[in-house]
């Protein structure tokens, strides 16, 4: 299940409080940036282990549909693995 631990997260509440009040202006875009590297995973890149949540939250935060997805990834520790 995706978004059920960063839906909930008193940070996440507070911007979509936000966002919902008016407080940020017009939304035109998010921009989301994984910095940790977590656990490394052998079978499955960032995309697919962590964008789900990342992409959760943006629907949650805007609730039309995406103009344009950007992904860039990297596989720095195992090859042909994004990281």
């Amino acid at each position: 299940m995706v978004g059920h631990l960063l839906e909930y997260h008193p940070a996440f509440s507070h911007v979509q409080e936000m966002i919902e009040a008016g407080e940020l202006g017009d939304v035109y875009y998010l921009y989301s940036t994984r910095v940790n590297l977590g656990k490394v995973r052998e079978d499955e890149n960032a995309l697919w282990s962590l964008a789900p949540h990342d992409i959760s939250i943006a629907l949650m935060m805007v609730p039309e549909d995406p103009v344009a997805v950007t992904v860039t990834g990297h596989d720095y520790l195992q090859p042909g693995i994004q990281d």
